[in-house]
């Protein structure tokens, strides 16, 4: 079939080939490089969030030991809580 065509058309074909792939290589890098990002913007939620969790043990701890009521922990909680997760979801945004 490539011996029938001429060598105008075999050249089209080569350079055709040649953009297709150039084009594939780039989207593929495109969607890595997306992948990559929203990974470490991932990361970055994940790594401000878990100290929350360790708040709300501790005062749910000094709650369960009297320490603290559990009404004052409750919103001591969910202040703090409400508060890291404005600040996750700022930092997330401007990532």
């Amino acid at each position: 079939m490539l011996n029938q065509m001429s060598v105008l058309r075999r050249i089209a074909l080569l350079l055709g080939t040649a953009i297709a792939s150039v084009l594939l290589l780039v989207v593929i890098n495109a969607v890595r490089a997306h992948d990559d990002i929203m990974a470490s913007r991932r990361e970055m939620l994940q790594t401000a969030l878990q100290p929350l969790g360790t708040q709300v043990l501790e005062l749910q701890q000094q709650a369960g030991s009297g320490k603290l009521s559990e009404d004052v922990a409750a919103a001591q909680s969910m202040r703090e809580q409400a508060l890291r997760l404005a600040e996750a979801v700022s930092a997330f945004r401007l990532g």
